[in-house]
């Protein structure tokens, strides 16, 4: 599918640029959940994991990061 040039030409320059941050500010906050959880799952997830071994800590922790990845999309 192609845009034509004129179609949003009825708009000012100023309301496209307040969509742009709109639209910006909006994927900051979606993505910003994924980004806190990857960086701190390998600290918190032995307090939430019944298993004393590291390694299956590690893979269920970022198991669960790859199925709310993949349900995100």
């Amino acid at each position: 599918m192609q845009i034509k040039p004129d179609k949003f030409r009825h708009l000012s320059k100023k309301t496209r640029f307040t969509s742009m941050i709109a639209a910006s500010s909006g994927n900051l906050v979606e993505w910003y959940d994924f980004y806190i959880y990857a960086f701190s799952a390998t600290y918190f997830i032995s307090s939430f994991s019944t298993s004393k071994d590291p390694t299956i800590e590690l893979i269920a922790a970022f198991g669960i990061f790859a199925l709310g990845f993949l349900c995100a999309l």
